[in-house]
C-alpha cells in the first residue's frame, strides 16, 4: 500500500510540476502585437499565408497587365545604313543630255518607322 501512496504522490507531484511550468512559461511567452506586427508574423511562420500572398501578388500583377493592355501602343524605329562607296555607272546614251545614272553611289540610308 505504500508503494501506491509513494507512487500517486509521485504523480501528482510530477503533474503538479509540469503544470506550474508549463503555465509560467504560457505567462514568459504573452506577446503583445498590433495587427501589422501579427500580419508580419504569420506571413514569416505560415506557410498558408505566405502562399496567400503571393496569390494576392499575383492577382495585383494581372491586374496591372489588364490595365496595360487598355492602353495604345506606340513604337517607334530608325536605322541608318552606311555602305562601302562603290563607284556610279551611268552611260551616255544622247550626247546632248545628261548621262543616265543606273547605279548611284549611295553611301548612307536612313529608314524611320512610327507605329
Amino acid at each position: 500500500m505504500t508503494d501506491r501512496f509513494t507512487n500517486r504522490c509521485g504523480r501528482t507531484l510530477v503533474v503538479a510540476l509540469l503544470a506550474a511550468g508549463l503555465a509560467a512559461v504560457a505567462s514568459a511567452d504573452t506577446l503583445r502585437l498590433d495587427a501589422d506586427a501579427a500580419v508580419r508574423r504569420a506571413l514569416e511562420v505560415s506557410h498558408g499565408a505566405a502562399a496567400a500572398a503571393q496569390q494576392v501578388a499575383g492577382a495585383t500583377s494581372k491586374v496591372a497587365a489588364a490595365d496595360a493592355a487598355r492602353m495604345p501602343t506606340v513604337s517607334a524605329a530608325a536605322a541608318v545604313q552606311e555602305r562601302s562607296s562603290v563607284p556610279e555607272l551611268a552611260i551616255q546614251l544622247d550626247p546632248t543630255r545628261a548621262p543616265l545614272t543606273i547605279f548611284p553611289d549611295i553611301r548612307t540610308a536612313y529608314d524611320v518607322t512610327l507605329d
